[in-house]
């Protein structure tokens, strides 16, 4: 099992405030995915994912 999260905005990102939510929503899915985790974000967009990930096959380096 896997989770994603994010957000959009009519406007332009503030990084630093916008991360620490992402950050604070992919805690919220940790139970969803606690091997992996990522964040990306385009501040001019106005977007920002994340993802909470689970290795089932594979847990070694190649998994990733």
């Amino acid at each position: 099992m896997c989770g994603i999260t994010g957000f959009l905005t009519r406007g332009p990102l503030d990084q630093t405030a916008s991360l620490g939510h992402l950050q604070s929503m992919c805690d919220a899915i940790r139970r969803r995915g606690p091997d992996d985790f990522g964040y990306w974000l385009d501040k001019d967009a106005g977007v920002a994912l994340g993802h909470r990930h689970l290795a089932i096959v594979d847990l070694s380096a190649q998994g990733h």
